[in-house]
């Protein structure tokens, strides 16, 4: 960056418009936020026990969202 190595990139002022959620209910919103966070846990902790819990957390979680992710398609 400090070369200039990035300045003629298209886009390069403007904020990024990564994923254009307004169709997604706000729950969804909220549960894939919560997922996201969840996510990230089981990196930071070197306790296997807890670990093993945080994994089913995840998994819990990921079932919760695709649910209602398709209970959304279908309305």
């Amino acid at each position: 960056m400090e070369r200039g190595d990035f300045d003629d990139l298209p886009g390069r002022v403007k904020p990024l418009q990564l994923v254009d959620d307004r169709g997604v209910p706000p729950s969804e919103v909220s549960a894939l936020s919560a997922l996201g966070a969840i996510e990230a846990q089981p990196r930071g902790t070197t306790d296997p026990a807890e670990r093993r819990r945080l994994m089913r957390e995840l998994s819990r979680q990921d079932a919760v969202v695709r649910m209602k992710l398709e209970r959304a398609r279908w309305r």
